[in-house]
């Protein structure tokens, strides 16, 4: 069967078997129109943007008409037949709120038709927007920023939240299209409002981790980031903002330790043993935008004051803290920028006690008794073990000793104290012979520790009779004794 405008034919040489060929016939029904514009919106065009339409007329399966169109408005009516139909709208000098018809005819052969009209405004106005801001500097409360110019100040780690709403006269969706270089860069899009929250940092610009610790202590600029929105209606008309972030520098330095022992640095994996020096580097600490030369530190090491609102400038790194000592002990760094942003760091640290057993000082002796001749007196001597081994030890006087005590070894927590006890009765005047004598377990050689003149041993007086009384006793008696038997040769 082949089809033309008023009929169609039918060829029997093409059906190669003997039957009847039926054909019904039916009242005629007009062709569909459908067409679709692009370019503008879906009431609205652009003066300066060209439209396309892609007409399609739709009747039978033997053939479909040519769509004709027809275009008036404020220029000479366009009339044109075909499926595609472009009309330059950018040379018409089209004025804002001006009207364009467009009509496209679909007719049979028949005479039946279709239509396919729309009327379209030229919008050339563009749209607008409002935006608002909040911040919160991680407290969950939210601050409402009314900035004064383009420029926000935001102090680093602030949550910036953005709500942009968009309006178009014409009533079409507005587009909203937010884009900011933070971090590597970042955009959104939205349409009609669009809310967006994001928080802003330092950038690679400033001191900080990413670079070597040599090249931390130099002044920079702040970080700015730029914050840019373009809102769009649906022929392109656009309206553009921009606002740059000014991220503050409201903290004080970063502080960054490092633990040294006699010269060498430490991890924080090992083990610190008393007896070394004990430095404390600081030469890898830094402030985001001021130079580290400019800032202020106070070193306190166990409540002891090494340094006080001194200039980075004048401390020689490493800072000697002095001698390891087992215990818990804390360093406390504060630190001041310029402005008065202070950092505070309390760095604890533990020393385990070296080996072997370490006196950290002399013993010290207690007495208890008076200290006269021939009382009995009980004589203690204390000592501090800071290191990890024990000992034992014994009080001597001359031949008489205490019985032997245990030297414990110090822990951790710091020196351990042992005591050692003497009972004697002293039956000599002066210094007192005293001694400690000690020796390692296991089986280490004994040593001795000289305590003679601690104690000092007077002879028993009356209390009540001074010094002086008893030497003018004895002149008186003397001149006495002179008068009474002196001058008699025969007494």
């Amino acid at each position: 069967m082949t089809p033309s405008p008023s009929g169609f034919t039918v060829d029997r040489s093409s059906s190669p078997v003997a039957s009847d060929i039926r054909i019904s016939l039916d009242t005629n029904v007009p062709p569909s129109a459908s067409a679709v514009r692009q370019g503008g919106g879906s009431t609205t065009i652009s003066p300066h943007s060209d439209i396309h339409l892609a007409g399609l007329c739709e009747d039978n399966s033997l053939a479909n008409p040519m769509p004709e169109w027809v275009v008036e408005g404020p220029f000479e009516k366009i009339e044109y037949t075909g499926n595609i139909l472009e009309i330059q709208t950018s040379s018409m000098e089209l004025e804002h709120g001006e009207q364009v018809f467009f009509s496209m005819k679909c007719t049979d052969a028949h005479g039946a038709n279709a239509s396919w009209t729309q009327i379209v405004t030229v919008d050339s106005a563009p749209p607008t927007f409002s935006i608002s801001f909040q911040a919160s500097v991680g407290t969950g409360l939210w601050n409402d920023i009314q900035p004064d110019s383009n420029t926000i100040p935001l102090p680093s780690g602030t949550v910036l939240r953005s709500v942009i709403e968009a309006y178009d006269q014409e009533g079409d969706p507005v587009r909203i299209y937010l884009e900011s270089n933070r971090s590597g860069g970042f955009t959104r899009t939205g349409t009609d409002v669009l809310e967006i929250t994001e928080a802003f940092y330092h950038g690679q610009s400033t001191n900080g981790p990413h670079r070597d610790p040599d090249d931390r202590h130099s002044q920079r600029e702040p970080t700015n980031w730029f914050f840019s929105v373009d809102v769009q209606d649906s022929v392109g008309n656009n309206v553009v903002g921009n606002w740059t972030i000014v991220v503050l520098d409201d903290e004080g330095p970063v502080i960054v330790p490092e633990i040294m022992l006699s010269g060498v640095p430490v991890e924080s994996s090992t083990r610190l043993v008393a007896g070394q020096e004990i430095q404390l580097n600081i030469s890898g600490s830094y402030d985001r935008i001021d130079a580290l030369d400019t800032t202020l530190w106070t070193i306190v090491f166990d409540g002891n004051y090494v340094h006080e609102m001194t200039p980075y400038s004048d401390i020689s790194d490493p800072i000697s803290l002095g001698e390891a000592h087992p215990g818990n002990h804390v360093i406390r760094i504060v630190s001041w920028d310029p402005s008065g942003h202070e950092s505070v760091l309390e760095v604890p640290i533990e020393i385990e006690p070296a080996e072997g057993v370490i006196f950290s000082s002399s013993p010290t002796i207690e007495v208890s008794g008076d200290i006269g001749l021939n009382n009995p007196l009980v004589i203690t001597a204390s000592i501090n073990n800071e290191g990890s081994g024990s000992g034992s030890a014994r009080l001597c006087s001359g031949a008489i000793c205490s019985p032997e005590g245990i030297i414990v070894p110090a822990t951790s927590t710091g020196p351990a104290v042992s005591r050692i006890s003497l009972a004697i009765t002293p039956d000599s005047v002066g210094d007192l012979d005293l001694k400690l004598i000690w020796f390692q377990l296991p089986g280490g050689d004994e040593e001795t520790i000289d305590l003679t003149g601690n104690i000092t041993v007077r002879d028993n007086l009356p209390d009540w009779i001074p010094p002086t009384f008893v030497s003018m006793a004895i002149v008186a008696l003397s001149y006495a004794a002179i008068r009474r038997w002196g001058d008699s040769p025969d007494q």
